[in-house]
């Protein structure tokens, strides 16, 4: 027992806080953990790179990748329409190829069980901002039942009663039509790049909508070591410490749980 003890007391000044680098891994890098609340340009241009390459995983595993890959690239219709609309918005067709790659694999007739709806997966409420028409009318269908009727005879009495249940159908709905839901798709993303003062903003409000785009900005420019002309997306995500920025932290914690739309931007990079 006396030499464990002995042998334990000579190792100890190897654990003292004064021997340099004791705690510190070879393999630290500046910029995280407890220092994301000042990132250097160049770190985070690197930390933006990986998690855009990482996204490959995320966008391949899904069965219908390669499918929707396929049907953006050679659909010579498609292409027509992207190429029109980038020259109506200002945007790369790259760009807004990429977005509907991710949103319906570039099915026109895709819907969501949330509700959005064709190729660019626009929402009812989003659809009217961008001037697109969705008509809808209310049917009727009419069912009868025979139902028994008080009677004083002993034979019972019947009489035909006749229901008209209401239903709602969709006479026109111009999500479903490539050719218009594309560009004014491109033109809604142009006006939120404007409203947002960049691009990376328009297109996580894409994903996560205006509001949550608006919210997100204060936070982020409330938060520690984000120079005041250099708010972005990649910014905001990268700078989400707990310890510095918790705030910033549970607020995209809290999106990632509804939708994980605080990598969106990254993905539609990737794509």
């Amino acid at each position: 027992m006396k030499f464990a003890a002995l042998f334990l007391l000579s190792l100890a000044p190897l654990g003292q806080a004064g021997s340099t680098g004791y705690f510190v891994p070879e393999h630290r890098v500046s910029g995280i953990g407890v220092a994301r609340d000042d990132i250097s340009s160049d770190l985070l241009e690197a930390r933006t790179d990986l998690m855009i390459q990482s996204q490959t995983f995320i966008i391949m595993r899904d069965p219908l990748a390669v499918a929707g890959a396929r049907r953006i690239t050679t659909d010579r219709r498609l292409q027509s329409i992207f190429r029109a609309a980038a020259l109506r918005s200002g945007l790369s067709s790259a760009l807004l190829e990429a977005i509907a790659y991710l949103e319906s694999w570039g099915d026109a007739k895709a819907e969501s069980v949330a509700g959005p709806k064709g190729i660019m997966q626009i929402s009812a409420a989003t659809a009217r901002s961008m001037k697109l028409r969705v008509v809808q009318a209310t049917r009727y269908r009419v069912t009868r039942e025979k139902v028994q009727v008080v009677s004083k005879g002993r034979k019972p009495r019947y009489k035909t009663v006749t229901h008209r249940t209401p239903y709602t159908v969709t006479i026109r709905d111009d999500r479903l039509v490539p050719e218009r839901a594309i560009p004014a798709a491109a033109v809604y993303l142009a006006g939120m790049e404007q409203k947002f003062q960049g691009l990376d903003w328009a297109i996580f409000a894409y994903h996560c909508g205006q509001g949550c785009v608006s919210t997100m900005l204060d936070i982020t420019r409330r938060a520690r070591g984000i120079p005041k002309d250099e708010i972005t997306v990649a910014r905001m995500f990268f700078s989400s410490d707990p310890a510095w920025n918790r705030e910033l932290y549970e607020a995209i914690q809290q999106q990632m749980q509804r939708d994980y739309s605080p990598t969106y931007y990254f993905r539609v990079k990737r794509a």
